[in-house]
C-alpha cells in the first residue's frame, strides 16, 4: 500500500466507508464479503481522482493521465475544478467522470401544465394530462430490450454449459457487452423522456415502481422490470427538473390499474390483460391510460378535500 499515494489510499478508505454506511441504513443483515474474480467483472469499479493533484508533475494521475499512456476520444482536460471519477466498466473501457455546476435552461413558455404518469413493463410510461392528451412512450424501446434479453439468457445457459476455457473466455465477454448494449439502451431512454416531459410539462407526479414489490409478477417480467430500472428514472427525472424549473411528485398508485376511471368500480380479476373492461359501466380502455387517469382523479379529489374539508 506505501506505494499508492495518501490521498489515493484515503479516498479508497473514504468510499469504503461510505459503502459499509449505505448498506447499514437499508436495515438488512449486513456482512462484508470478498469479492469473487466473477462479482469483478460484472459490475462498474470506480476511483476518485482529485482535482487538487490534477496536472501536477510527479504524482499517481500525472503518470496515468497523459497523451503518452492514455488514448482517449476526447481531450483531457488541463485543469479539474472538482473531483472527479474514474469508471472501468466490465468491458473494460474506461471513463472520466467531470461535473459541472447546474445550468438553468430558459423557460418553455408554450409547456403544458401537468402530467400524470403510470410506468409499466410493456410500456415504459403511459401519461395522461388534464385535456385528455394521451401520452406513451418506450413501446417500440421495450420491444427491443425484451429481444437483448432474451439473447443474454441464452448466452448465459451456454455458458454455464460451456467446459472449454478458451470458448468460454470468448461467451462471458459476449455476454458482458450483451448487459451492456442493454445498459446503455435503457440509459438513453431515460436521459430523452426526462429531458422531454421536463421541456413540456411543468408539474410531473410519478410513482416509484419497484419490482422487489410486485410479488405476483413473474420472473420474465421482473427481469424486464429490473432491467428498465423504474426507480433510476424517477431519480434523474427528479434531477432533471432542476434545470428546467419543473416539479417532480412522487405518488402512491395503488389500485389505480383495478379502479375503473370512469365509475370507481374496483375489478380484482385483473390479470395480464392490457385493455380494462369494466363489467358495470361497459367501458373500454387501455389498462395504463386507465391507471394514469385514476392518479390524476386521486390527486384531484385530494386536492379538493383540502380544498374544502368536511
Amino acid at each position: 500500500m506505501n506505494e499508492y499515494d495518501y490521498d489515493l489510499r484515503d479516498e479508497a478508505l473514504r468510499d469504503l466507508l461510505h459503502n459499509i454506511k449505505t448498506n447499514m441504513e437499508k436495515g438488512d443483515k449486513f456482512e462484508i464479503k470478498y469479492k469473487t474474480k466473477k462479482m469483478e467483472k460484472v459490475k462498474n469499479e470506480s476511483l476518485s481522482v482529485l482535482a487538487k493533484k490534477w496536472g501536477k508533475k510527479n504524482t499517481f494521475y500525472s503518470s496515468i493521465f497523459n497523451s503518452h499512456v492514455l488514448k482517449s476520444s476526447e481531450i483531457i482536460p488541463k485543469e479539474l475544478n472538482y473531483t472527479s471519477r474514474l469508471v472501468k466498466t466490465p468491458t473494460n473501457k474506461y471513463f472520466l467522470t467531470i461535473p459541472k455546476p447546474l445550468e438553468i435552461v430558459s423557460e418553455n413558455q408554450a409547456r403544458n401544465k401537468m402530467l400524470f404518469i403510470d410506468p409499466g413493463v410493456k410500456t415504459f410510461i403511459t401519461g395522461y394530462d388534464p385535456s385528455g392528451k394521451i401520452v406513451t412512450i418506450g413501446e417500440k424501446d421495450i420491444g427491443r430490450i425484451a429481444r437483448l434479453l432474451h439473447y443474454k439468457r441464452k448466452l448465459q445457459r451456454k455458458l454455464k454449459l460451456e467446459k472449454n476455457h478458451s470458448n468460454k473466455y470468448n461467451k462471458r465477454k459476449a455476454f458482458l457487452k450483451m448487459n451492456e448494449k442493454i445498459t446503455n439502451l435503457v440509459e438513453d431512454m431515460h436521459k430523452k423522456t426526462s429531458a422531454w416531459l421536463c421541456k413540456n410539462y411543468e408539474h410531473i407526479f410519478i410513482s416509484r415502481l419497484n419490482f422487489h414489490n410486485c410479488k405476483k409478477l413473474n420472473k420474465r417480467s421482473k427481469e424486464k422490470m429490473a432491467s428498465l430500472r423504474h426507480c433510476s428514472f424517477v431519480d434523474r427525472l427528479k434531477y432533471k427538473s432542476r434545470e428546467t424549473k419543473s416539479y417532480v411528485y412522487e405518488i402512491n398508485e395503488a389500485y389505480t390499474s383495478k379502479t375503473c376511471s370512469n365509475c370507481g368500480n374496483i375489478k380484482e380479476d385483473l390479470k395480464n390483460k392490457d385493455t380494462y373492461e369494466c363489467k358495470k359501466c361497459n367501458i373500454m380502455i387501455g389498462r395504463d391510460i386507465n391507471a394514469s387517469k385514476n392518479i390524476m382523479l386521486r390527486y384531484f379529489t385530494k386536492r379538493a378535500i383540502l380544498v374544502h374539508p368536511k
